[in-house]
């Protein structure tokens, strides 16, 4: 991928100055189907006695739409994150196909994806319950723009952990995550939310109070509630991977 030139001095500055062992980009930029809004956001492994702070990353460049995420490479592969982001889910997005080293070592092309139970799907459907939510009160203060992205992120995200629960395979770019929604059985209403929500993720609608409540109906009723049920039945694999020992 070719970086914009400012962000790839930085990078190169951070890399020589720090010595990670890796630097890797992820998300949208690195999927490849970010939107002109899309900020780059990059990892960085270091070893445990030289880990930076991210406050002290962000002082060393001031590039607005770049978001530097240090983490300390032993525990990283052995799939421990000191996140605030659910840990399976979120290693399984860089380490399946979602993220591409740009300096050092190939350690997220090089490190197996970890396994998704059911346990793990039940944690990151909170998560994407408590973002809608936090959609809302960001909509209440008429930060739409704020408001948009959490509501994209919280219903694309749900939606993967509904194509996983029921066709048991993991999808990473958003046109991928909306194909696949809108074959599974689900009420009307949600298939429409869907669409409407790729619409409102490329600026062509937009958000609106009633999305939120109707996604977060989908979130709570629809996906929480299949989680719920397939929990009790016991916490099986529904990804095959690694396992955390």
């Amino acid at each position: 991928m070719n970086l914009p030139n400012k962000i790839k001095l930085a990078l190169e500055d951070i890399y020589s100055k720090t010595s990670p062992v890796s630097i890797f980009l992820y998300g949208s930029q690195a999927r490849g189907d970010a939107t002109p809004k899309s900020d780059y956001e990059v990892g960085i492994l270091y070893k445990a006695i030289e880990k930076i702070h991210r406050f002290d990353l962000q002082e060393m460049h001031s590039i607005e739409n770049l978001n530097i995420y240090p983490f300390i490479y032993e525990d990283f592969i052995q799939y421990s994150l000191d996140s605030p982001f659910p840990e399976a889910l979120y290693l399984r997005s860089l380490f399946d196909g979602g993220a591409f080293t740009l300096y050092g070592k190939k350690v997220v092309e090089e490190t197996s994806p970890p396994a998704i139970l059911t346990s793990d799907l039940l944690e990151e459907i909170s998560f994407e319950i408590a973002y809608a939510l936090g959609a809302l009160l960001s909509f209440r203060k008429k930060d739409i723009s704020t408001a948009s992205d959490q509501f994209v992120k919280a219903i694309m995200y749900g939606s993967r952990l509904l194509i996983m629960l029921r066709k048991k395979k993991y999808v990473l770019r958003y046109d991928e995550i909306i194909t696949n929604t809108v074959k599974l059985y689900i009420p009307d209403e949600y298939k429409d939310l869907i669409l409407r929500t790729s619409k409102i993720r490329k600026g062509t609608n937009s958000l609106q109070l009633q999305d939120i409540y109707t996604g977060i109906s989908y979130l709570n009723q629809v996906i929480r509630t299949e989680i719920k049920k397939m929990l009790g039945q016991g916490n099986d694999v529904v990804l095959e991977g690694v396992r955390k020992t």
